[in-house]
């Protein structure tokens, strides 16, 4: 298995990473009840993005963008029978795995 690169320092301009890149990855944003509909063919990756992309996040109560050049939590995976990818910003993840969100 290759040894991912660490993408933590990119979203915090110098700053600690809030959370492992292991923790990152284990994320599963569609855990829970609240998403009844499974993830098939579930993979997931730290990358850094190459174009702007829509975080598919909640830290903000509305969408924000995502610029080139930040690193991010990538989920590639099937859906109610749909192929697709989505991008999370850490920021957003730093948020969701906090035991106050839960």
């Amino acid at each position: 298995m290759a040894k991912s690169k660490s993408v933590g320092l990119a979203h915090r301009k110098g700053l600690p990473p809030a959370h492992t890149d292991a923790q990152y990855l284990s994320f599963d944003p569609g855990a829970g009840d609240d998403f009844p509909v499974g993830v098939e063919c579930r993979k997931t990756a730290l990358v850094v993005t190459r174009k702007e992309h829509t975080c598919a996040g909640w830290r903000q109560d509305t969408q924000h963008m995502i610029p080139v050049g930040t690193g991010v939590f990538k989920e590639d995976g099937k859906c109610e029978g749909k192929f697709g990818t989505c991008y999370m910003c850490l920021p957003c993840i730093d948020f969701a795995l906090e035991p106050e969100w839960w």
